[in-house]
């Protein structure tokens, strides 16, 4: 395996899907687990028999054990993203960097008794010395192609239906599950809106895997420079 097949970033999982298929999609929640909120964002994706990938911060699994397991038991999948989501160390060396991710993907893996299926950058920050860290690492680099910025400004019904229009099959969809109470009953609504409607679309909501992950990033080849100037993915 050559460094080559992870220097991409995979934004969408490439998939050919007849007229009467159902269309993949991959829904995936960043910052967790939360005690609070993360509890919810479970229930939802269960009362809808929906499957997803939590990237999840190392440091916040260590201490909610019991909750991570419960996110692997119903069928999820962990991604890794960082052991502390410090941005300050986003702009470290590549030693530095290496070590960062090698890490939290320790702790991961102790906890959930494998490897995660990837890196997700906190905030999607991708510097030229985190990239070279993670090729080093052979780990592949997941980010999304649909987006709501949930955690800056509230994600309305409006916003989500609105974005049904450019989701397809194979899209990675960015939420997050680390929710501020005041701002999570309108995410938990808003949710319930969206996967009704993405599932009468024809969408099945789907787990990353590893190998999916893999055989992505090696049909997209090498990134151009624009892998460094990715929007922040709050």
């Amino acid at each position: 395996m050559t460094s080559t097949r992870h220097s991409s970033v995979v934004r969408k999982i490439e998939c050919e899907v007849s007229a009467n298929d159902l269309k993949p999609l991959y829904l995936t929640f960043d910052d967790g687990p939360d005690p609070d909120s993360t509890p919810e964002v479970l229930d939802a994706l269960q009362e809808r028999g929906m499957k997803a990938t939590f990237f999840v911060v190392a440091e916040h699994a260590r201490k909610t054990p019991a909750l991570l397991a419960r996110i692997v038991n119903e069928g999820h999948a962990i991604g890794n993203h960082s052991l502390d989501h410090t941005y300050r160390r986003l702009f470290r060396g590549k030693a530095a960097l290496k070590g960062w991710v090698e890490d939290a993907e320790k702790i991961l893996g102790d906890l959930i008794g494998k490897p995660t299926i990837g890196f997700r950058p906190p905030n999607g920050i991708l510097t030229p010395e985190l990239k070279r860290a993670l090729n080093e690492l052979q780990m592949p680099i997941v980010y999304w192609n649909v987006r709501f910025y949930d955690t800056l400004f509230a994600w309305t019904e409006k916003k989500a239906l609105r974005s049904l229009d450019k989701t397809e099959a194979g899209s990675i969809v960015l939420l997050h599950d680390r929710q501020n109470q005041d701002k999570l009953p309108l995410f938990l609504r808003t949710f319930s809106v969206y996967s009704k409607h993405l599932q009468q679309a024809g969408f099945q909501c789907r787990a990353l895997n590893r190998d999916l992950i893999e055989r992505n990033a090696l049909k997209s080849g090498t990134q151009t420079s624009s892998d460094n100037n990715e929007s922040p993915g709050y």
